[in-house]
């Protein structure tokens, strides 16, 4: 599973308005390419922590935008996998991401 995140991630204290938050949580499950695909949610409804230093606050807050972050874990458990043994996967795992 995969983790697709959305504004606001750090302070605490910030909130979304509910109208927008329905917006992101509606467009953030039709990017599923399947059902059960990504996790969706703020960064600490889905991760668990508050997630600092990043411009999804900003970029929602100050320029309007929709922003997502797609996190996924790698095909083989560690940060970087042996291109002969999962590149295939990578790949494969990567083209459904980008037609979603």
């Amino acid at each position: 599973t995969s983790i697709l995140l959305y504004p606001f991630a750090s302070p605490i204290d910030h909130a979304m308005n509910d109208q927008d938050l329905k917006r992101f949580q509606t467009w953030g499950r039709s990017m599923e390419p399947r059902k059960g695909v990504y996790s969706v949610g703020d960064p600490f409804g889905a991760l668990g922590y508050r997630a600092s230093g990043t411009c999804l606050d900003w970029m929602y807050a100050s320029k309007n935008v929709t922003v997502f972050v797609l996190e996924s874990a790698s095909p083989c458990g560690n940060r970087w996998c042996d291109e002969k043994k999962y590149g295939r996967r990578m790949r494969t795992t990567a083209r459904m991401y980008a037609s979603s």
